[in-house]
């Protein structure tokens, strides 16, 4: 390097330390940093964390709904043995048969859900299509739901016959309105019907049931057994978020109706256990465990779709739960008229 590039090198250096000098002395101190225009209101964007006394309230309220559930099957079992000691022995080993049996359904039911394949990644790709997020993915989607669906011949033949279809005549949007409408249409209907008929279920269980334990046990067999058969309508199962979401609502729905038994006991136990009061405590019951079913089985249609329902089908799906719902209310059902599918 010749002498007079070693000066303008030197000269350089010397003239951006002296900038950032100067910067350094311009700019104020961390600790002297008076920006009020900027502040960010309080508790902008910051999470709420849960207040200690909300947990502590949530505990104590489990421990009492668990314990005035024991004192219950204490009372019931203990005024049959007062009554006949066979008769207690016999009932005993009933309920307690009951009770296990019930859990061994569920856990079987739990199996048979998680052997499916999640629907989170079909979904994925069905929004991807759905939003022009994604070009020429519509083939593979078509292949995902043959490959799930590969139990139910009708409904593969229908998606064989959609992908020959979409071979250079049907865009991607076009063709996931096509099969929202024309093939997972029937699998709502499908769907809707076992939602229906495991809410009858439940209401008839509920009613018949002599203690809010067996309640609970009968509608979590009943709520899984029939996540299951809706999962199995479309060939996959909800996610790990959605599963959160369901078992949420499960729990919330089984809570409210051994609520709803305990409360019913207490009112027969005040006014006399005579036919009328039974009717509508019993009739009461069934009514909140046939609804809290249907509102369930609606979440998880939603949930294991595995194309989201645009708002033609939510409003159709929407509709047919809410005319079971009127059953259980005891509205009177009013017959609509179907709007007409688009082509």
């Amino acid at each position: 390097m010749r002498p007079d590039d070693s000066d303008r090198t030197q000269d350089g250096l010397e003239q951006i330390a002296g900038r950032e000098f100067r910067i350094a002395e311009l700019a104020p101190a961390p600790d002297r940093l008076d920006t009020p225009d900027i502040d960010p209101p309080p508790d902008a964007g910051l999470p709420r964390r849960p207040h200690p006394a909300r947990r502590v309230f949530l505990w104590s309220l489990a421990a009492s709904v668990l314990a005035i559930l024991g004192l219950q099957v204490y009372d019931f079992l203990a005024a049959l043995y007062r009554e006949n000691l066979i008769t207690g022995g016999v009932v005993s080993a009933l309920l307690a048969l009951t009770l296990g049996s019930g859990l061994l359904w569920a856990r079987a039911e739990l199996r048979g859900i998680f052997r499916l394949e999640a629907v989170d990644a079909v979904r994925e790709k069905a929004l991807r299509i759905a939003t022009g997020a994604s070009v020429d993915e519509a083939d593979g989607l078509i292949e995902d739901l043959i490959r799930v669906q590969a139990h139910r011949p009708g409904i593969a033949h229908a998606l064989h016959r959609l992908r020959r279809l979409h071979g250079g005549k049907l865009a991607d949007r076009e063709l996931l309105r096509v099969l929202d409408a024309r093939i997972l249409g029937p699998c709502d209907e499908e769907a809707v019907a076992t939602v229906d008929r495991h809410a009858r279920r439940a209401a008839i269980a509920v009613a018949a049931s002599p203690v809010a334990i067996l309640d609970a046990v009968i509608l979590v067999a009943l709520a899984l057994s029939m996540i299951r058969e809706v999962a199995e309508v479309y060939g996959m199962r909800p996610g790990r978020l959605a599963s959160v979401r369901i078992a949420r609502r499960l729990l919330g729905g089984t809570a409210m109706v051994m609520g709803a038994d305990i409360a019913g006991t207490m009112i027969l136990e005040q006014f006399g256990k005579t036919i009328g009061t039974v009717v509508a405590v019993k009739g009461g019951e069934a009514a909140i465990a046939g609804l809290r079913m249907l509102r369930l089985g609606q979440m998880v249609i939603q949930e294991v779709r595995p194309v989201p329902a645009l708002e033609a089908e939510r409003n159709r799906i929407g509709r047919s739960i809410a005319r079971a719902m009127q059953l259980f209310a005891g509205s009177p059902r009013r017959e609509e008229v179907p709007p007409a599918r688009e082509p």
